[in-house]
């Protein structure tokens, strides 16, 4: 089977294998507590614990008696649901509130549902040639077995005392002693692979920052079985209290002293892609393997980094030996260079780093990292390292910008990883044998002389350089509106109206807007008078929909203007007019003289009794003033907009939706498609309508069928192998995949929004999948029946006889759902599937040649219906928070 992971982004299941953060140290059992020697701390919470406010008409919720259902659908209110307190004199307490999304206190929650863990903030070692030592980390003291005195990387505490109030208020005190435990694991036995060293410094000193962290996930005691999620908390939380112990205080999680706090990642940035994690769900019972959970989109308790950097420490490297390392070949193995590759800021780096790795051979506990592919320009750091907001070095997290601030070897090398800083040799990320440019260092002293936080960041701006093999010529994109490379200004259409003149030949009246303001054009050229500019300007297109195979309804475009005119080419034509009164330019299609015959071409005219008539503006032009780059296109937002509101196209999906993911449509780190201009998913549909099909290939090239298909690949049973040079079977997906919202409008998808419905209801399209002769040798569908197909299907003409065709419904859930059981059920409910369009003439008795839909998928899956398919698809985990789904 195919990889899972790909340019669409990380998908969610993709850490199914890695070992549980419950291993290792969380033991069971108690042993005698010792109370620390010094500094002596206060036997009191660092914050007064009360029992949650209880409203008028709350009522207490006892999970003890609820039912299994219920109790997977209990949503915790997550600002009343706190941690309130911690203490730490002989083992640590900590005091927390549990409270529902109805304002309940929760009452009879136990140990089978919680997870505890402990660690302290430890600082970097100035002049320390240890890569992990040499930086501020979490330093988990989960590290052996209170019961057994067993060592173990770094897990929980589940085997201490829980006391319920009865109120909603609970106190759960540690299994642990942690001014005991350094003595213990001295005191230890440990086998030949261990190394104790590897555990850290595990020195209880109760004047650093402690983070206490609580998970609440899992099924009720009984259920949740390897066949099912009965019973499973669907939308598990982590809980999370930074303190001192020595003076009996908080620490603010918004505390800028980066040496008593240390978050550098807003979660809310993560769950614009992976929308809930997956990975870390509840094993088998059965075989203690694999994450049942995940295959349901439940997810397991992990669902927050501040809780992940607690088992994810260096001190996972503890009992694993080195992944040998030859040229640019890795063994399999989770440590590298004396540090864990599970170390979280170096695991998470590696992640998202994936397919652009030096080493190659990557195989952390069955992560196959180098085919891990990141959905936008990977070296847009802010996506991350930045409030939710976009802002940097924020309140929400306060060490935000610690990415350029405090360079360090083992940060900079979980993505830099060709390059020996020891030595000063290896690989760099672009391929040269150079080594690093600063030669060796056995520190991290030095590296900010160099490695300045404006240098990093000029380093780390996204912009794609292509060289042409042939010429050797450059050619620069920024993609990443808010991570411009300094004197670039951001470009933005504002199309005002598309309409038709006399000759029904399509006007635009439109600005174009630089860094907000609109620019003064010229009228010869098209482009901005102010600042130096270079290229054709944006391209004008116009798209409609006209009778097709007798189906008068005309709901989707298959006609456009598919060469468009570029600006430039109807100013010099004497097309472009403006500025009016409110600042707007207008752009006329003109004729066209080809240079070669002088045949002149009239402007291209929408028919009379076309519909749903829409005009595009897109692509740009290039800045040629910005230092360090000969030319660069900083890309623009395609705009569209109807010649008539009211015979507007249907809304399926968003620009703003995709591009929570991708920050914008067709720009990644090393490559583009359609030079990174067909940023609007919109868009697509002009070119890509129901007769566009992979040449050669057997495969459709709608867009919806395209969307789907790239985004599914990691589900579908067949690769969906495009062309014989570019196959999409490596692609996955970061987020819950049936959570259709995350890229639908609201009700599309079963057809219940109003404009979806009456295209369903009038008849829509039937997508041509093959036609043409299909070459023997290409990698061809395997659902390909008959070749040698006759060509003649231009767009907007009839299908002809041969043309292989899928019905229109069938033809999108086809593009997830390829096995052969569901394309048999979609076929037995009135489906086509690669039928002839002669066949279907046959089948349906229409004498005129129409085509005739027998698709009766709605009257099931419909919106409202017994199995509304959107309803269906959507996680029984449903989503937490509404931001995670809407733009």
């Amino acid at each position: 089977m195919k990889s899972m992971f790909a340019r669409l982004g990380l998908l969610a299941l993709f850490i199914t294998a890695l070992a549980g953060c419950s291993g290792g140290g969380g033991g069971s059992g108690s042993e005698a507590p010792t109370t620390p020697t010094t500094p002596t701390t206060p036997t009191t919470p660092a914050v007064t614990s009360q029992p949650p406010a209880v409203g008028a008409g709350n009522a207490i919720t006892n999970i003890s008696t609820m039912t299994p259902d219920a109790f997977a659908d209990i949503k915790f209110d997550t600002a009343k649901a706190k941690i309130t307190g911690a203490t730490v004199s002989s083992a640590p307490k900590v005091y927390f509130n549990l409270v529902d999304a109805s304002g309940n206190p929760i009452t009879g929650m136990t140990t089978n549902n919680l997870l505890f863990a402990i660690a302290k903030l430890v600082p970097g070692t100035p002049g320390s040639s240890s890569l992990p030592q040499s930086v501020q980390r979490w330093v988990s003291y989960m590290v052996i077995n209170p019961a057994t005195g067993a060592l173990g990387k770094p897990g929980t505490d589940s085997g201490g005392k829980l006391t319920d109030n009865g109120d909603g208020s609970y106190v759960y005190e540690f299994a642990q002693d942690l001014a005991t435990v350094k003595a213990r694991v001295d005191a230890a036995t440990a086998t030949a692979s261990q190394n104790k060293a590897d555990l850290d410094d595990l020195t209880y000193d109760a004047n650093l920052t402690h983070r206490v962290g609580i998970q609440l996930s899992g099924a009720k005691p009984g259920f949740g079985t390897d066949s099912s999620v009965t019973g499973v908390i669907k939308n598990p939380i982590d809980l999370i209290f930074d303190f001192v112990p020595a003076t009996s205080t908080e620490v603010a999680q918004t505390e800028t002293d980066g040496t008593k706090q240390r978050n550098i990642v807003d979660i809310r940035n993560c769950f614009t892609c992976h929308v809930k994690f997956t990975f870390h769900g509840r094993r088998s019972p059965t075989t203690g393997q694999g994450t049942i959970d995940a295959t349901f989109g439940i997810g397991g308790g992990r669902q927050d980094t501040r809780f992940c950097v607690l088992c994810h420490s260096d001190q996972r490297k503890f009992g694993v030996a080195n992944a040998a390392i030859t040229g640019t070949t890795i063994a399999a193995g989770d440590r590298m260079k004396d540090f864990s590759m599970k170390n979280l800021p170096v695991w998470i780096h590696k992640i998202h780093m994936g397919e652009h790795l030096v080493l190659q051979g990557y195989n952390a506990s069955n992560v196959m990292l180098n085919h891990i592919k990141f959905p936008q320009d990977v070296r847009n750091c802010t996506k991350c390292h930045s409030d939710n907001d976009g802002a940097t070095g924020g309140n929400t997290v306060a060490q935000a910008d610690n990415w350029k601030n405090k360079p360090s070897r083992l940060a900079c090398g979980a993505c830099h990883d060709g390059i020996d800083f020891a030595t000063g040799t290896g690989t760099s990320v672009k391929g040269g044998a150079t080594g690093h440019m600063g030669g060796a260092h056995q520190t991290d002293d030095n590296c900010a002389l160099c490695h300045s936080p404006g240098v990093i960041a000029t380093q780390h701006t996204p912009v794609l350089t292509l060289t042409n093999a042939t010429t050797g010529v450059q050619t620069h994109f920024a993609a990443v509106e808010s991570n411009l490379p300094t004197g670039a200004k951001k470009v933005a259409y504002d199309l005002n109206s598309v309409t038709l003149n006399t000759d029904r030949n399509p006007v635009f009246k439109f600005k174009i807007l630089l860094d907000g303001t609109a620019a003064a054009l010229s009228t010869t050229t098209g482009l901005p008078t102010s600042g130096n500019y270079s290229g054709n300007g944006p391209t004008f297109y116009i798209a409609y929909a006209q009778d097709q195979d007798g189906i008068t309804a005309k709901n989707d475009w298959n006609v456009t203007s598919t060469s468009g005119q570029a600006l430039a080419t109807i100013a010099a034509a004497g097309g472009l007019t403006g500025p009016d009164a409110n600042g707007y330019f207008t752009a006329t299609y003109v004729p066209t003289t080809n240079a070669t015959t002088g045949v002149v071409t009239a402007a291209p005219a929408v028919p009379a009794g076309a519909k749903k008539v829409t005009g595009l503006m897109i692509d740009g032009f290039s800045q040629t003033d910005v230092a360090g780059y000969t030319a660069i296109k900083v890309v623009p937002d395609a705009v569209l907009k109807p010649v008539s509101a009211n015979d507007a196209r249907r809304t399926i999906t968003s620009k703003e939706r995709c591009n929570r993911c991708h920050e914008k449509l067709g720009v990644f780190t090393t490559a583009n498609f359609h030079g990174g201009v067909r940023n609007n998913p919109q868009v697509c549909a002009f070119c890509h309508d129901n007769k566009t099909r992979s040449t050669n290939a057997g495969w459709s090239a709608s867009s919806n069928y395209f969307y789907h298909a790239i985004h599914a690949a990691g589900k579908r049973t067949e690769d969906f192998t495009r062309n014989p040079t570019f196959n999409f079977q490596d692609i996955g997906y970061p987020g819950l995949l049936r959570e259709c919202r995350q890229c639908h409008e609201p009700n599309t998808v079963n057809f219940g929004a109003a404009a979806s419905k009456a295209a369903a209801e009038s008849g829509l399209l039937f997508p041509v999948v093959a036609s043409g002769t299909i070459h023997a040798t290409n990698p061809i569908s395997p659902y390909l029946a008959q070749v040698g197909v006759a060509r003649g299907d231009n767009l907007g003409t009839a299908t002809s006889g041969t043309a292989l065709l899928n019905s229109p419904i069938l033809h999108a859930c086809f593009a997830c759902h390829d096995t052969t059981a569901a394309i048999s059920h979609m076929k037995a409910n009135g489906g086509d599937f690669y039928e002839a369009r002669s066949v279907i003439d046959a089948k349906d008795g229409n004498a005129d040649g129409t085509l005739t839909s027998r698709e009766q998928c709605l009257v099931c899956h419909g919106a409202g219906k017994i199995v509304d398919v959107e309803v269906m698809h959507r996680s029984p985990a449903g989503l937490t928070t509404a931001d995670r789904v809407t733009p």
